[in-house]
């Protein structure tokens, strides 16, 4: 079960971050924090996740079902930065000490927050004789 979870956690881990550049791309300016509150919603984002898997492409300037209307109010609302493509300098960031620090600070605050989860329920067992079933 514990693999499980493990795997599943891990599959999901890459969602979140790679909305924000759905988001960046597809959301004009005035309309991203109501469609990004949508997406990340907890259980509606599944079913969020399933359509949008279905019905969007790259860029809504490939889409073969969008307007011409639709797509030009995309792109009048939004960032013109986001259309410019820069060159990721990959051996800058992982030799850079701020973002091992991030790194570090993030899995060691995930791996606390599991640990709390997965054994509070056994602790409060055992160490403090509290009775799950009342």
């Amino acid at each position: 079960m514990k693999t499980k979870s493990l795997r599943f956690f891990n599959q999901q881990s890459c969602v979140h971050p790679s909305l924000h550049a759905v988001w960046s791309i597809w959301a004009p300016k005035n309309d991203k924090s109501k469609m990004a509150s949508l997406a990340f919603s907890g259980l509606s984002a599944l079913s969020w996740t399933i359509i949008w898997f279905y019905v969007t492409t790259e860029s809504p300037f490939t889409h073969p079902t969008i307007s011409v209307e639709e797509v030009k109010y995309i792109e009048d609302n939004m960032d013109k930065d986001i259309l410019r493509k820069d060159t990721i300098r990959w051996k800058a960031v992982l030799t850079s000490l701020p973002v091992w620090a991030i790194i570090a600070a993030h899995f060691k605050a995930n791996w606390a927050a599991y640990v709390m989860l997965t054994e509070l329920p056994t602790f409060l067992v055992k160490a403090l004789d509290f009775r799950i079933d009342t």
